[in-house]
Order: structure tokens, then C-alpha cells, then sequence
């Protein structure tokens, strides 16, 4: 956890998904391979099973089979005569052993044995040279001398057999004796077994030992426990095994079938394609996460630069909402905290400024008040003795530079005088747009030959506006006189009127050299001026910006450093309900 503290946002979430994964990954893959083993160990047992039911079907057709042809070898004409004339006449024996051979080799049967009607064998097709054996040991035989026809499997030597066996009678239902066919369970029985079923087919004996095929280094399984596997010259088998039983229903053996076991291969093949899947649905989730991150947090990033700047001071930066989720709610609720602290901001300022001009108004009348009566007495005096010195005196241009620098004194004390003793707007229904025409109109007058272009620009069916018309005139003027002497030679002012919501907005916009950036905020402070030495007394802007603010609305500036500026007076429209 120490780790991921020192990570970003971003990191953790894909961090944690690659967590995601793995832990999907361990849990997935053992119960994949769980299945899968299950699925493939189930799919092997019903495929042995129907391999189980086929050898049975085939035990069963065989053992129909030598059956018929046991009865159906006994009803044999020839056979009947030869097996009668041998036993009961006394003749050669060779007859029907003939007869047995060609009946072996006809219908494709393992063997054929004739005994007469004590048991005795007569002739065997199989082994010419047993002769005159009693076969009343056999069970078989016994009840077939009784009359019946039976089948069974029984053990001969290290091979099991599938008998049947039927009486023989000669004319007048008189028993001569017992005909056996028999199908050896050798391993080319097993081979066309196999052959069916497409499995590897052997046989055990009562005790658990493998008979067919002879397997080297194989422990026999049980016959009697459960189904379970083998390893056969390194190949694993899976196993299933069918017993049968002899006559009385003893266990005699079992078919050992095997299927070969490709569990191993194809958990490997699993392993590795499961591996790959995992992987590659990993490496994608990992990239739609890291895509999906960077479009949802771009906004969260551009709200930390907002919350950046904000805490520089920069209350209007504003976040954009591309959503409507809830960082589309944050981003909006950033938004009207920035609104608010900008209004703050404003509002702060504009207290401040009117404070500090308030208390500069108060200093300032002061000394205007005890410095006016002083420079009239100079000026006076000044005119007095100006009136009384010859012409052609040294003194009288002294005295005239005299007489001027106490006159911009006065100037000076009478600016001071209407800014501190500003009386409350009388406000009169007034056109805006007759008062800048007139005051344009004066302007272009005093141009001098300055080459100045002033143009009007006015909104249609403008309505008289609410304000008083001399403070009003004198804000236009100040505005107008001071884009004026910020061009150098040739330029353009261009004055505007219009309205915008409730609002009228005056704007004021030349192509002079514009204010340094530094200067901006203190350009409506008392006695700052940008202008040169003895061109301006530093008050027209804070005059004008107390008289909007007296009228309730504000001054916007935007500027570039020899580009231009631009002022807004922005004023509240007064609805025509609420003139009288």
C-alpha cells in the first residue's frame, strides 16, 4: 500500500486493474481447468461406456450366431448320416471330421466338435487328434445330451471361448450325440473388435491379470475396483472393463477396454491458449482503462489548473462541461465558485478603490480648500503688477510664466474641488446617443489638424437612458479627450452604444499607443497618469470611475501596449415604470 501512496490517480486505477486480472486470472484458469478436466474425463467415460455397450452387442451377436449355426449344423444332413453310421454302425471315423472341416472353413468358425451320445468326442476340427475324450465334465455337454441347447464362454488353456452347444438327433428324434461351435476370444478377435471401435481391446482373467495384449511393466488393475488408467510404453490409457461370466455365473474374466489419454496434451494446449486469452483480454482492459482514464480525467486535470490559477488569484478561469455526470456537476459547481469569488473579488475592489478615494477626497479637499484662497490672491497680485510694468520691462515675462504655472495650480485645486465635492447623480430620461454626437461633435473641433478619425457607432431604436446628463457628459468627454491624446500622429477612435440584457454599454476604443500592463490596475487610482509632465492632473479616470459607480454601473478596461485600448461603461437600464 506504501507503494501505490506515490503513485498518480491514473497509475493506481491501472494498477489496480492489472490486480483485477491477476486475481481473475488465479481464480479463472483453476476453474477453467477444473472444467475442462471434468468435462473431458466425463466425455472420456460415456465414450467408453458406448464402447463398453458395443463389445457387449458384439459379445452378444457372436454368441446368437454360434448358436444358429450350432442348431443349424445339427440338422445337417451328411453331418447327421456320418455322425450316425461312425457311432452307431461302426464306421470310419474320417467322415465326419471331413464333414466338420468343410463346415469350419465354410462359415468361417473357429472349430467344430461332434460327440456321441455318451460324451465321447467323435471329431474335433480344430485339433484332428482329440478323439474318444469324455467331455461329461462339461456342463454344456451334459445338458445337451438332456436335450438343450446352450451357449457360455469358458477358459481353454490361456484363451477364453464362446461355445454353443446342441444335440443331434437322427431319424425319429433318436440323440446320437452333441455338435459345439466355438469363436476363440484370440487376439484377431480382439482386433476386429478394435477395428469397430477405434480402442485398444484386451482381457483379463478372474485374477486381475492381463491375458491379451501382453502388456510389459503395466501393473493390472483390478478386476473388481473401480475404472482407472494405465501406462502402456509411456502412453496413458484410460480404462473401462466389461466382465463375463461363465454358465453359473461365475466371473470369468473381463474385456480390458482402453482408450488412450490425451488429457495431458490438451491441458497443455489449454494452458497456453488459455494463457494467451488472458493475457491479451489483460493487455486490452489495461488499454481501454488507460484511454478511458485520460478522457475522464481531463477534466480532472483541468480542474486542478483551475484550482491553480484560482489560488494565484485568478478568478476567471472557467471550466468546461462536457458532461453531464458528476464530474460534469464538479466542473459546474468550480464554475459558479469561480463566479462568486470573481464577483467577490469586484466587489473588494471596488470597496477598497472607493474607500481609498474617499479617504484621498478627504485629505484632498482639505488642502484644496487652504490652498485656493492663497494662489487667488497670487494671481491677483500677479495681474495687479502685470497691469503696471511697462511693456518693454524684462519682468514682464516673467511674470506671464508666473501667471500661467499659479493658473495650472488653480486648474489643479479646481480638479481636486470637483472630485472631492461630487453631489448624487440627478438622473433625467437622457440620449445617449445625442450626448456623444454632441461631445464628438466639440472633440473634433479641438483636433487641431491632428489627424484623428472619430466614428459613432449606435444601436438601433436606443431608448433614453436613466442617468444625469453632466456627470454623464463629462465621463464621455474624459474618455473621448484621453483616446485622443493617446494617438501619435495618425489614428482612429471609434465610440459604440448599445444594449445587452439590461445593460447599456458605452465603449470607447482607439488605436493608441495603450497601457503597459504594470499600469492597469492604477489607472483609476487619484493622481496617477501615464501622460507626460503638465498634460494631465491624474484625476480624469477617477472621476469618471466614481461618477459610473455613483450611477451603478462599472468601467471595464482592456488594453494592449501599443495596440490600443479599450473602455466599457457599462450602466443599469432603468425601466420607464419607475422614471416618475
Amino acid at each position: 500500500m506504501k507503494i501505490l501512496k506515490g503513485l498518480t490517480l491514473t497509475k493506481k486505477v491501472i494498477a489496480l486493474v492489472i490486480l483485477i486480472n491477476i486475481a481473475a486470472t488465479l481464480t479463472v484458469i483453476p476453474v477453467i481447468f477444473y472444467t475442462i478436466k471434468d468435462g473431458y474425463k466425463g466425455q472420456q467415460r460415456a465414450y467408453l461406456q458406448g464402447i463398453k455397450n458395443l463389445v457387449q452387442s458384439i459379445m452378444e451377436d457372436n454368441t446368437r450366431a454360434i448358436k444358429n449355426y450350432a442348431i443349424l449344423f445339427s440338422r445337417d444332413r451328411q453331418l447327421m448320416d456320418n455322425l450316425y453310421y461312425h457311432t452307431e454302425l461302426a464306421g470310419e471315423r474320417t467322415h465326419p471330421l471331413r464333414v466338420i472341416k468343410q463346415i469350419a472353413n465354410t462359415f468361417n468358425i473357429d472349430f467344430v466338435e461332434l460327440t456321441d451320445r455318451n460324451g465321447m468326442v467323435v471329431a474335433n476340427s480344430r485339433y484332428p487328434g482329440v478323439f474318444y475324450v469324455s467331455r461329461l465334465g462339461n456342463p454344456l455337454i451334459r445338458q445337451a445330451l438332456q436335450g438343450k441347447v446352450l451357449t457360455g464362454v469358458e477358459r481353454e488353456g490361456d484363451l477364453y471361448v464362446i461355445r454353443a452347444v446342441s444335440p443331434v438327433y437322427y431319424d425319429q428324434g433318436q440323440l446320437i450325440g452333441t455338435i459345439t461351435t466355438g469363436i476363440t476370444m484370440d487376439r484377431a478377435f480382439l482386433s476386429r473388435i478394435e477395428a469397430l471401435s477405434g480402442v485398444k481391446i484386451g482381457i483379463l482373467d478372474r485374477n486381475g491379470r492381463v491375458l491379451l495384449p501382453p502388456i510389459k511393466g503395466a501393473k493390472p488393475p483390478e478386476l473388481l475396483t473401480a475404472d482407472d488408467s494405465i501406462k502402456i510404453e509411456g502412453t496413458r490409457y484410460t480404462l473401462m472393463k466389461l466382465p463375463f461370466y461363465d454358465e453359473e455365473g461365475s466371473l470369468l474374466g473381463a474385456f480390458l477396454i482402453m482408450k488412450e489419454d490425451r488429457l495431458k496434451d490438451i491441458m497443455k494446449k489449454a494452458h497456453i491458449r488459455v494463457a494467451m486469452l488472458l493475457g491479451l483480454i489483460g493487455l486490452i482492459s489495461v488499454t481501454i482503462t488507460a484511454l478511458m482514464l485520460r478522457r475522464v480525467l481531463m477534466p480532472v486535470r483541468s480542474l486542478k489548473e483551475g484550482a491553480e490559477r484560482i489560488g494565484k488569484g485568478d478568478f476567471s478561469y472557467r471550466l468546461k462541461v462536457t458532461s453531464h455526470d458528476e464530474i460534469g456537476s464538479l466542473s459546474e459547481v468550480f464554475n459558479r465558485m469561480a463566479e462568486n469569488l470573481q464577483k467577490l473579488k469586484d466587489v473588494q475592489e471596488r470597496l477598497q478603490h472607493s474607500e481609498r478615494l474617499a479617504s484621498i477626497g478627504r485629505f484632498t479637499a482639505g488642502i484644496a480648500h487652504e490652498l485656493n484662497n492663497p494662489i487667488a490672491n497670487i494671481i491677483g497680485l500677479l495681474k495687479l503688477i502685470d497691469r503696471e510694468i511697462d511693456e518693454k520691462s524684462p519682468a514682464k515675462e516673467d511674470i506671464k510664466i508666473v501667471l500661467s504655472e499659479a493658473g495650472r495650480c488653480g486648474n489643479i485645486v479646481r480638479d481636486l474641488l470637483v472630485y472631492t465635492r461630487q453631489s448624487p447623480p440627478r438622473k433625467e430620461p437622457t440620449d445617449l446617443v445625442q450626448l456623444v454626437e454632441g461631445i464628438a461633435s466639440v472633440v473634433r473641433q479641438g483636433l487641431n489638424g491632428k489627424a484623428v478619425n472619430i466614428n459613432i457607432t449606435c444601436s438601433e431604436h436606443l431608448s433614453p437612458v436613466m442617468v444625469d446628463p453632466v456627470q454623464m457628459e463629462q465621463v464621455v468627454r474624459n474618455l473621448l479627450l484621453n483616446a485622443v491624446q493617446s494617438i501619435e500622429g495618425e489614428g482612429r477612435v471609434d465610440i459604440g452604444l448599445s444594449r445587452k440584457d439590461d445593460e447599456v454599454v458605452l465603449t470607447v476604443t482607439d488605436t493608441g499607443c495603450g497601457i503597459k500592463e504594470e499600469d492597469r490596475e492604477r489607472i483609476f487610482y487619484p493622481f496617477f497618469s501615464t501622460k507626460k509632465n503638465g498634460q494631465g492632473t491624474g484625476l480624469g479616470l477617477t472621476v469618471c470611475y466614481s461618477i459610473v459607480e455613483n450611477h451603478g454601473g462599472r468601467i471595464e478596461v482592456e488594453s494592449t501596449e501599443g495596440a490600443g485600448s479599450t473602455f466599457r461603461v457599462i450602466l443599469p437600464i432603468i425601466p420607464p415604470t419607475r422614471w416618475k
